[in-house]
């Protein structure tokens, strides 16, 4: 049996300053992430996760009733950076 354990929970516990998350498929370019997040000295930092030239993200703009995607004709513009 494996046992799950919820590492949020568990940094909290220990009075962490930091908690970082990456799930297994994000790949993080540049070597200074981790540093620029904590530079924003917020609460909650999320980067804005994406792939190049496809229509997939980290962000949805939009969500429908049921708490899952919409379409949202912002979406690319926001990907971009067109649009923050």
């Amino acid at each position: 049996m494996i046992k799950l354990i919820d590492c949020s929970e568990k940094a909290a516990s220990k009075n962490c300053g930091y908690y970082f998350s990456v799930d297994s498929e994000a790949h993080l370019d540049n070597p200074l992430t981790l540093k620029l997040l904590i530079e924003q000295n917020r609460a909650i930092v999320a980067p804005l996760l994406y792939r190049l030239y496809k229509a997939r993200s980290n962000f949805w703009c939009k969500l429908s009733f049921e708490g899952f995607y919409a379409e949202s004709t912002d979406f690319m513009d926001i990907v971009n950076r067109d649009r923050l």
